[in-house]
C-alpha cells in the first residue's frame, strides 16, 4: 500500500521494441489495409450485393427449438 509500484522496465522504456516486432506490426497492417479495400471496391462495384447482409446460420439444434412454434395454426 505504501511501496513503490513493481514495473518492468528495459533501458528506461516498459516495452522492448524488435526488428522483427516491427515488420510483423507492419504485415498485420498492410494485411488489414489490402482486406479492407478489396472488401471496399466490392461494395461499390456491387460485385457482392449482399455484402452488407449479416448472415445467421441455425444449427439442427436451433432449428429443432423453432420448428414448433407456428403461431398461424389454429387450435
Amino acid at each position: 500500500m505504501f511501496g513503490h509500484p513493481v514495473t518492468v522496465t528495459y533501458n528506461g522504456s516498459d516495452s522492448f521494441k524488435t526488428k522483427l516486432g516491427t515488420l510483423c506490426s507492419f504485415g498485420v497492417y498492410i494485411l488489414i489495409f489490402v482486406y479492407m479495400v478489396l472488401r471496399l471496391c466490392e461494395l461499390a462495384y456491387m460485385q457482392d450485393p449482399n455484402v452488407l447482409i449479416i448472415r445467421k446460420t441455425l444449427l439442427s439444434h436451433q432449428k429443432a427449438l423453432i420448428a414448433p412454434l407456428n403461431l398461424d395454426e389454429n387450435l
